[in-house]
């Protein structure tokens, strides 16, 4: 799968997906909130959900996640930012990138940061559009 070859950030803890016991209110917040930002353009059909703790008082950041995890997806899988999507009612910032040309597979990373201890959940998101 595409979003197995997405590198873990040294940020989430621990280095391995929680299960869906661990934040299931949020887990399905994100999903939800991504079903709604695409409004049906993409499906999801895979996921690994990490989580962000926050460090020192420091809140997990959006920007320290996007720069590492979608320069990794250009240059490494040579992917191309197909959309950009942030909800400000629930904190959810989204990108979906296209990777591979004669066979095209599509891959989203978001993050949810309204956890109520401080901490974010991070997602990778392998998605097909219907």
């Amino acid at each position: 799968m595409l979003i197995d070859k997405i590198p873990v950030s040294q940020l989430f803890s621990p280095q391995s997906p929680i299960s869906e016991a661990q934040y299931p209110a949020q887990q399905a917040e994100l999903v939800k909130t991504l079903n709604d930002q695409w409004g049906g353009k993409y499906k999801v059909i895979s996921q690994r959900i990490y989580l962000y703790p926050s460090t020192d008082g420091v809140r997990p950041s959006w920007p320290v996640v996007d720069s590492y995890i979608s320069n990794y997806i250009a240059t490494t899988l040579h992917g191309h930012l197909e959309t950009t999507k942030v909800t400000s009612a629930v904190p959810v910032m989204s990108e979906v990138w296209k990777v591979g040309t004669f066979h095209t597979e599509w891959v989203a990373i978001a993050m949810i940061d309204n956890l109520p201890d401080g901490n974010a959940l991070v997602g990778y998101f392998e998605v097909e559009k219907p």
